[in-house]
This record gives structure tokens, C-alpha cells and sequence, in this order.
């Protein structure tokens, strides 16, 4: 069986062959494509979007052929995902995500659409509806000499999110085949597609994060970790809010977040986001409590999870967010944002706590409470490593994935 991807990011195993930046997400596709490509049975073939190049580009390595397609210009795309259907004639088209336009061109290109399956990632047609809850209208409403120049404040990101969210529909009207794993991507896609087969096929972690193990003793007091404080979606303003509420109790807590320091990003390239972030710190004086890590690698993203006594998600919308499955499979103690797929990844009160996303002082309650017990944190501990052991399984969620193909296809995989 020949499978052709179609992915939104190029794979760190191959950045260095096409002298491309290696993406910052996407690492569950790794443990699946090294899966597939090693199988007998099945040919892999991977497209995914470059800049560098305005002609699409090919090259084989280790026995998969990879094609990377011009972005520069959409009326490409259609071109682009012809030639290669017709070079390949895939049996199976797999097309990871419907968040960027290519994904519509790649489904529109198609030769037989019951021969499509799409993933689902994230959703903009839906996360456009909570974009900056929480977030002051007047904040929302403003632009910094950046955000001017890009087009690009808090109101018109959604509006952006909106358009692409057409896109979105308009390819998940078409699809007949569609994965996901939770019960809100399910809602959502039957929504936009009663009529669409859905497959269920949970995700793999990045290989390193099945190594590591939280500990109560390694970890530093106190501390709090969340991710990508940039993005309004992630709602670093309500982590803030909690942390500042945690304070009264604990004094000494840190709170740390990935991301470029806010306070030293140049005036002119910082968004409005940002510079409403700053001023919190600054009204409240942490300066010295909010600790800006930068952009991590995998080894250093595990160092921080390990070190972190809490790690915290504030997201006023998300599917099933790798950042949660990672600090679970590691046994960090979680409180997460009871928003979209969140809770089909944990149980309240068992795996680690769950609250109202614009209610910070929930995640301050819950943080407070690990915090405050040795018990709770070690019993999370070990029930989010349990959980997250059997939903990020990767022997058997390449197995479902491989069943899936079958399915569509119709073609048996007797060893897979």
C-alpha cells in the first residue's frame, strides 16, 4: 500500500537534507512515520510546505520520498498536489490537519475522495469563537506599530481564524473519512459533516518524553510551568491572574513560560498581546516571579516539565493539547482548562484537576492544593503516567493507524 501525507511542518529528520529551519511542533508525527516507514507493506511518501523554494522539490531518503511545495503563492497549491498524485498514484492520502490552506488544495486535488482521510488537529473554524475570552475589549481592540504593519492585533487574528475557518468547513464537507480523538473534535466534524465516517486513533509523543519521570523530590517548590505565552488561545493573562492569587500563599513561587522575555522584545516588533502581558507584570511588580525561558528543544522542554512542581494550562480553547500528554506521560501534576477535547485526556480529581478557563481562581485553588499536599501531587503523578502510558502508546496507536488505512483502502496489512 503506498500512503501519501500531506503534513503542515517540515520533520526535523529531513530540515537538514532540504536546508530548511527545523519546526518547533509536530512531533507526533515522528513515532508514526519512522513506524510506517519501516514497515514492509506499507510505501510512505511525505509532502509538506517549504518557502525556500517557489518549484516543488523532491528527494528520497531512507526509502521515503519526500516532496516539499512552494507556499509563497496558493493558485500553486492545486499545481503543486497534482504533480504529485500523478508521479506517486497513492492508494491512501492522508492529510494531517485542516488549519492552513494547503489542506483544502490537497483534498480539492484529490483523484478518488473516498480515498482521503484527514486528521484533525485543531479546528479554526471553531477556536475563531473563543479567541480572546477573558481579555479586555479595549485591549482587543488595539494595535501596536507592529500588529499595524502585519494586520495582525488580538481582533484581527480571530478574523483571520474566521476566513481559514471557511476554508476549513469547506474541506470538511467534502472529506468522507476523517481521525480524531476526542470527543470534541467529533462534535465539531459531525457538525460541518454528519455524513463523514470518523476513525478514532490517538497520538504519539516524542520519543524522549517516554523516558523521563517526574519526581516530587527533584522538582523545585513551587514552581509552575505553562507554554506558549504569546498566543491570547493559551491564556498566559488568566495564568497570571492565578499566579498572583497562588502568591498570597506561597511567596516564593515562580512562574515559568516558554517564549521570547517581553520585556526585552524591541518596542517595534512587540504585538499588543505582549505588551498587555508586560503591563500586568509590571502593575503587579513579579518581575522577578515570571521567569521567560525562550524557545526550547525537546531535551530542554523535558528538563523544564521535570523541574516544575505544577504544570498549568490556561487555553480558553484546544483539542487534545501535546503539551498536557507530554507533562502526563512524565508525571508532572497537571491543572488544566476543562476546554474542548482537555477532558477526554483526564479525570478531575484523578489524573490532575480540571477548571473553568476564565476562572483563574480555580487554577489558583488547585494549584494551591498541590502544592500544599505531598499526597496529591505523587498520586497525580503516578495516575497521569498511567493514563497518558495507554492513550500515547505508540505500538498500539500505529497499529490502530495502520487498521485505519486498511479500512479505507481495503487492502490487508497482514503485519501490521
Amino acid at each position: 500500500m503506498k500512503v501519501l501525507w500531506v503534513i503542515n511542518i517540515v520533520l526535523p529528520t529531513i530540515a537538514k537534507d532540504f536546508d530548511l529551519p527545523v519546526a518547533a511542533g509536530g512531533g507526533w508525527l515522528l513515532q508514526t512515520s519512522d513506524f510506517l516507514s519501516k514497515s514492509k507493506e506499507i510505501e510512505l511518501v511525505i509532502s509538506f510546505p517549504q518557502s525556500k523554494s517557489k518549484y516543488l522539490v523532491s528527494k528520497t531518503i531512507n526509502g521515503v520520498t519526500y516532496y516539499g511545495f512552494p507556499t509563497r503563492y496558493k493558485n500553486h497549491f492545486l499545481e503543486s498536489f497534482n504533480e504529485i498524485y500523478s508521479s506517486e498514484r497513492p492508494d491512501l492520502i492522508h492529510i494531517w490537519g485542516t488549519e492552513y490552506p494547503h489542506s483544502h488544495y490537497a483534498v480539492m486535488a484529490a483523484p478518488d475522495i473516498s480515498k482521503v482521510v484527514v486528521s484533525i488537529q485543531g479546528l479554526l473554524s471553531v477556536y475563531a469563537k473563543h479567541s480572546y475570552s477573558n481579555i479586555p475589549p479595549f485591549i482587543v481592540a488595539q494595535s501596536t506599530l507592529r500588529d499595524l504593519i502585519r494586520l495582525d492585533n488580538i481582533y484581527l487574528r480571530m478574523k483571520k481564524y474566521e476566513r481559514q475557518g471557511k476554508l476549513e468547513v469547506l474541506t470538511l464537507s467534502k472529506v468522507q473519512n476523517v481521525i480524531g480523538r476526542t470527543d470534541w473534535d467529533y462534535a465539531s466534524v459531525k457538525l460541518i459533516n454528519s455524513i463523514t465516517k470518523y476513525y478514532h486513533c490517538n497520538e504519539n509523543m516524542r520519543y524522549k518524553f517516554y523516558e523521563s519521570i517526574w519526581t516530587l523530590t527533584n522538582c523545585e517548590p513551587y514552581s509552575i510551568f505553562t507554554t506558549q505565552y504569546d498566543n491570547p488561545i493559551k491564556g498566559f493573562h488568566n495564568s497570571i491572574k492565578s499566579f498572583l492569587l497562588v502568591l498570597q500563599n506561597f511567596p516564593s513561587a515562580r512562574l515559568y513560560t516558554t517564549g521570547e522575555n517581553v520585556f526585552t522584545v524591541k518596542w517595534y516588533k512587540k504585538t499588543t498581546y505582549q505588551k498587555y502581558i508586560q503591563g500586568l507584570i509590571k502593575k503587579n511588580k513579579i518581575q522577578d516571579k515570571v521567569v521567560f525561558l525562550g524557545n526550547l528543544n525537546e531535551e530542554e522542554m523535558i528538563s523544564r516539565y521535570i523541574k516544575s512542581n505544577v504544570f498549568l494550562l490556561s487555553s480558553s480553547i484546544e483539542n487534545s493539547p501535546n503539551v498536557v500528554g507530554e507533562a502526563m506521560l512524565l508525571g508532572v501534576p497537571v491543572v488544566v482548562s476543562n476546554v474542548g477535547g482537555v477532558s477526554n485526556l483526564l479525570s478531575h480529581g484523578v489524573e490532575g484537576y480540571l477548571f473553568q478557563h476564565n476562572a483563574p481562581y480555580m487554577s489558583a485553588h488547585y494549584i494551591c492544593n498541590v502544592f500544599n499536599s505531598k499526597e496529591i501531587a505523587v498520586v497525580f503523578s503516578d495516575n497521569s503516567r498511567k493514563k497518558a502510558s495507554t492513550t500515547h502508546n505508540a505500538t498500539v496507536n500505529n497499529k490502530v493507524m495502520c487498521k485505519i488505512y486498511e479500512r479505507i483502502t481495503s487492502i490487508p496489512l497482514e503485519n501490521n
